[in-house]
């Protein structure tokens, strides 16, 4: 099948917008189209998270871009399907003019109608998202307080500005979608993403997992301490975030578990710093009013009190000292078996990305204190 029979797209997120189940669904070629298979880029790492090839793009390094490119050869040339896709939200701070011509030199009948697609959680619920998951990863240790004005400045809420450069590059082939229950096909990401790509309103997915759930305070507040702790005693976050994402991933949720909400103040502060991009984001993209309201109406879901993710609101004494007892014996293992740790964890990552069952009784005893700390976040308050 040549390239001009071919039709690609670019998936660049946004974060927490169902992406790592858009990727589970290429990784286990889960689409079915009467329209035609769907092939998505593998990486050497058996994930559909084409992460090396999105850095690839950031800023202007030719020679970043030739090596991105070359990743891209063998699967561009190989793949028997009419729709190829290739996924990452590092692509969302990617260079889109620099992107566009590398595919243009090396693929020109690829980029001629190529299509780059985007998703955008509304303003609240992706600053919630985003605070729980870099808790959880450990990539933040702050309070809520502390890291919200951090994380408006840095721009991730302007959406229309960071969109606007994508538009300015592609054109009409940039297509950017509401992460909203009642604005995607089915109420479901998955599905929305697909039929677009395929144009078949009826592409079915199969099963997939549910990937990235939101963790319950309770989870949130441990891994927090955990992280704490470790970069308290000189821990990187080269060992720490793998670490971190061990613990969560042991994590069972509930039904009935208690979620980050926010109270009024930090509403009030989103609100007022983000109503002007929602409205620019209807009118350039939507046509109607979708993120202004959807902004509006939370305001009036305010929580009683601030985010509080401190130890003793969901630990009892005794358990504040196991998880304190798990960490120390952790510590005390990274030097004598972080390599051998670190290489089951990748395994781990591989197999899970392959939808392969996972040796349990492997990582040694690093392993066991993370799964321990992990059930110890499960239980309820």
């Amino acid at each position: 099948m040549s390239s001009a029979e071919k039709q690609l797209v670019i998936h660049i997120g946004d974060p927490k917008t169902g992406t790592s189940s858009i990727q589970r669904a290429l990784q286990n070629d889960l689409i079915t189209s009467r329209n035609g298979k769907v092939s998505g880029f593998i990486s050497g790492r058996s994930s559909a998270n084409a992460v090396t090839v999105a850095r690839g793009f950031h800023g202007r390094d030719p020679e970043r871009v030739r090596a991105a490119m070359k990743q891209l050869a063998p699967w561009i040339a190989t793949a028997q399907a009419e729709f190829l896709v290739l996924s990452s939200e590092f692509f969302i701070d990617a260079t889109p003019g620099v992107l566009k011509r590398a595919f243009l030199r090396r693929h020109p009948s690829l980029a001629a109608d190529m299509q780059v697609m985007a998703y955008a959680r509304p303003h609240v619920g992706r600053t919630l998202s985003a605070y729980a998951e870099r808790v959880k990863c450990g990539y933040t240790l702050r309070s809520f307080s502390d890291w919200l004005p951090h994380f408006i400045a840095d721009g991730s809420l302007n959406y229309s500005t960071r969109f606007q450069k994508w538009r300015e590059a592609f054109g009409d082939g940039f297509i950017l979608r509401p992460f909203l229950r009642e604005e995607l096909r089915n109420g479901d990401a998955v599905a929305d993403f697909f039929s677009i790509v395929t144009g078949d309103p009826e592409v079915a997915v199969g099963n997939l997992p549910h990937e990235n759930q939101t963790l319950s305070l309770r989870a949130l507040a441990g891994l927090r301490a955990f992280n704490r702790y470790m970069n308290e005693a000189g821990i990187q976050g080269r060992q720490r975030i793998p670490l971190s994402r061990s613990i969560a991933r042991a994590v069972t949720p509930h039904p009935l578990d208690s979620k980050p909400e926010l109270d009024q103040d930090s509403l009030t502060l989103i609100a007022r710093t983000c109503a002007a991009d929602a409205q620019a984001l209807d009118a350039a993209y939507f046509g109607r009013p979708v993120f202004a309201p959807a902004l509006e109406q939370m305001t009036t879901r305010a929580a009683g009190k601030p985010l509080d993710l401190a130890l003793d609101a969901y630990f009892t004494p005794a358990e504040q000292a196991e998880v304190m007892q798990h960490a120390s014996a952790v510590l005390g293992l990274l030097e004598a078996d972080w390599g051998r740790w670190h290489e089951y964890y990748a395994n781990t990552r591989a197999q899970l990305n392959l939808g392969l069952p996972v040796n349990a009784e492997g990582g040694g005893q690093i392993q066991t204190h993370l799964s321990d700390l992990g059930r110890l976040f499960s239980l309820p308050v």
